[in-house]
């Protein structure tokens, strides 16, 4: 379901948030800068993440386990650095991004080299955005390192009908981050900002209500724009 057009739309998978050269910058019409860096450095965490999320999932589908641990404190910092990702490799956040670090000062001295004829002033922009956000680190450290100060949870929906996509939800409060994200349509990875029950890195089964509300703050989400189904009877139901 895609919520600018408000249109449903079948695609294969591979096809679903698909844009060309997303993670890379130019130095000049014909030539990128690093070509394909990036996108290769995703290569090696996008198993990883993979390999845990099935690992975690299959310990939520096994029977009798419902008040186990389901995460270490190791596969709770990997998790993090997936939840960053995501987020940082979102269109809507990319953009988000780069009007801050143009406010905040950042690209003087890109646009100081720019008008010297080091390269055109938005290729060199991008090229320092894309730099900060996925290679240089900082960001990413201080945001999975404010994360794990927030307590995280497998939340279980009884109807498994949650929608998904490419984004997490987040959003910040005092010291600590916390945010969702439908791994399923049956199971979210939740950072919560309060201790929910006696323990964490477990999960938690969510009432309709919760999980009802957790759906709509998802749908009004900004940077959420492509609802991921698998069917058109639950199509209907994911439009805000």
């Amino acid at each position: 379901y895609d919520k600018q057009k408000g249109k449903t739309f079948s695609a294969h998978p591979k096809d679903i948030c698909f844009e060309n050269y997303l993670y890379e910058a130019k130095l000049n019409d014909q030539y990128f800068a690093n070509p394909n860096s990036i996108e290769n450095s995703f290569a090696q965490k996008e198993s990883e993440w993979s390999t845990l999320i099935d690992h975690i999932i299959k310990n939520c589908d096994t029977p009798n386990n419902d008040n186990a641990f389901i995460v270490t404190r190791n596969e709770k910092r990997q998790l993090a650095d997936f939840f960053y990702n995501l987020f940082a490799r979102n269109p809507y956040n990319m953009e988000m991004m780069h009007r801050s670090m143009e406010q905040l000062g950042w690209h003087d001295e890109v646009h100081l080299f720019a008008n010297y004829g080091f390269g055109e002033d938005s290729h060199m922009c991008k090229y320092f955005d894309l730099h900060l956000a996925f290679e240089d680190h900082t960001l990413q450290n201080e945001f999975c390192n404010d994360l794990l100060q927030s307590y995280f949870y497998v939340g279980v929906t009884s109807n498994g009908s949650f929608p998904t996509s490419d984004c997490p939800f987040y959003i910040s409060g005092n010291i600590r981050l916390y945010g969702f994200i439908p791994i399923t349509p049956k199971y979210i990875f939740i950072w919560s900002a309060k201790k929910i029950g006696q323990r964490a890195n477990c999960k938690i089964f969510l009432h309709q209500t919760a999980a009802e509300n957790l759906k709509k703050y998802y749908m009004d989400f900004k940077a959420v724009n492509l609802i991921i189904t698998n069917n058109s009877q639950k199509r209907k139901d994911f439009k805000p």
